[in-house]
């Protein structure tokens, strides 16, 4: 595994959840089945690299169309300003 940042190999795997766990999850928090996201994967990992502190999730999944089609309903989705973009903007240098 190497870092999908700073492609150092001094990454380590921290934890992993089973995709049921997720699908389950969201579908209590959000009432959205996010199944067809997942399919042909039975567990997420998340690891930590070591030299940059970077933490991210494998397999890399990118959300469909229709999943994101679903979010707008959501008011705190689309949002103007998030606390994100204000972490985004300290860690850019």
């Amino acid at each position: 595994m190497e870092c999908i940042l700073c492609h150092s190999d001094r990454v380590r795997s921290l934890d992993e959840i089973s995709t049921d766990e997720l699908i389950l999850g969201w579908q209590k928090m959000f009432l959205l089945d996010i199944r067809a996201e997942l399919e042909g994967h039975t567990t997420i990992t998340r690891y930590g690299c070591e030299a940059c502190g970077l933490q991210f999730f494998a397999p890399e999944l990118a959300g469909s169309a229709d999943l994101y089609a679903d979010l707008q309903q959501f008011e705190w989705y689309y949002m103007p300003s998030k606390w994100e973009h204000d972490q985004a903007l300290r860690d850019i240098h």
